[in-house]
């Protein structure tokens, strides 16, 4: 249990909050019995690209 008040359990599911941070995220996911996995992807610009 997070033990947490509405207003801040209204403001993580909120789409347009973008001040969540990783460390909230895994502790939902702890509370929620689950693990958050992080992973990053490189974007190619396809303007770059030479056909």
């Amino acid at each position: 249990m997070m033990k947490t008040s509405r207003p801040s359990v209204d403001r993580l599911l909120d789409p347009k909050n973008s001040s969540i941070t990783l460390l909230t995220l895994e502790n939902v996911a702890a509370a929620l019995g689950k693990k958050l996995k992080h992973q990053f992807a490189l974007s190619i610009n396809p303007s770059i690209i030479k056909l």
